[in-house]
């Protein structure tokens, strides 16, 4: 009996034996870890404030994030936004090539309803030394940010592919966020020399984002870029309207501040009777223009697409010696 058990013994314990040298054959990767490195991208999406109709609560939580490559027009991954609007994802078995990629985030307003539109932003992305750099940071490794600023500048290397391309590679690193993190005014640390872009393009462009994003529009559908200018298409400007003028009396030489709202870095101010005044800064809701020679009391005309509004003005007039009365 003592012999038949140690015969079973060896037996069972020379198909155990067996069976593990098959598994170490046979099966390599269940023994082996993957040792792919995480490649984990993270950031966060600062959405703009929006007018009534779009809640942001709406905007920031579950905005689609996505990595995209041009090349092949692919999805290579997509991730979710929390409330904060903070995103994080991986790549443990994508191959990423030494490219630019799109790091877009879309949001459907209005519950997705049928003819509302979806709102878009978007940056470049490079992954490069086990991380990624993006616009706002030229080292790899830190959190990704996407915002108006980023997305000007993606929409610039849109807009410019077939007439005076800009490579997004120069790009990279140039975009300095406001404090806090994602707040205005961002700066963008440009050289023409390297990067073909000329001085004034970003805050031209950044300023046409921002009225599209304030009318719950998608950038990337309503701006063009003709004769070295970017403008709204037609019927994609926020509703033109001229409250005030800050002050609305001046005389000749002197800066004025026009408020209203649906304005561009193209608007065209004209006092009356016929005097273009020069434009000296622009946001969506003010122009800061400086009172041309010629002009007179009476209206004071804006143009932006197309659309046109007004507001009065008064001229005080220069008495000998450059003093007023």
């Amino acid at each position: 009996m003592h012999d038949v058990t140690g015969w079973v013994s060896k037996v069972l314990g020379g198909a155990a034996w067996l069976v593990a040298a098959l598994c170490l054959v046979a099966c390599p990767a269940a023994r082996t870890p993957d040792a792919a490195p995480e490649k984990s991208l993270f950031g966060r999406v600062v959405f703009p404030r929006y007018r009534a109709q779009a809640l942001i609560e709406e905007v920031a939580t579950a905005a689609t994030v996505s990595v995209i490559d041009p090349v092949r027009n692919e999805t290579v991954a997509t991730s979710l936004t929390d409330a904060q609007g903070r995103f994080r994802m991986g790549f443990k078995k994508q191959t990423l090539a030494n490219q630019v990629y799109y790091l877009e985030a879309v949001k459907g307003l209005s519950s997705n309803a049928v003819g509302k539109d979806a709102v878009r932003v978007r940056t470049f992305i490079q992954y490069q030394g086990g991380g990624w750099r993006s616009l706002t940071s030229a080292a790899p490794g830190f959190a990704i940010l996407i915002n108006q600023s980023t997305t000007a500048l993606c929409l610039m290397v849109s807009l410019r592919e077939s007439t005076s391309p800009v490579d997004p590679l120069t790009l990279l690193g140039r975009l300095y966020p406001g404090v806090p993190a994602g707040d205005s005014p961002d700066t963008f640390v440009n050289n023409p020399g390297v990067t073909g872009v000329q001085e004034g393009d970003f805050a031209s462009l950044r300023a046409l984002v921002a009225t599209l994003l304030a009318d719950d529009r998608d950038p990337f559908d309503g701006v063009r870029y003709e004769n070295g200018a970017y403008d709204l298409k037609i019927g994609f400007g926020a509703s033109l309207s001229v409250t005030d003028l800050d002050p609305a009396l001046a005389t000749a030489g002197d800066t004025v501040s026009v408020r209203g709202s649906g304005f561009t870095a193209s608007a065209s101010v004209v006092f009356s009777p016929a005097a273009t005044a020069d434009l000296l800064q622009a946001t969506p809701t003010a122009l800061k223009v400086r009172v041309p020679q010629g002009a007179a009391t009476g209206e004071v005309r804006v143009s932006v697409g197309g659309q046109s509004a007004t507001a009065s003005f008064t001229l005080v007039p220069l008495v000998s010696g450059g003093l007023q009365p």
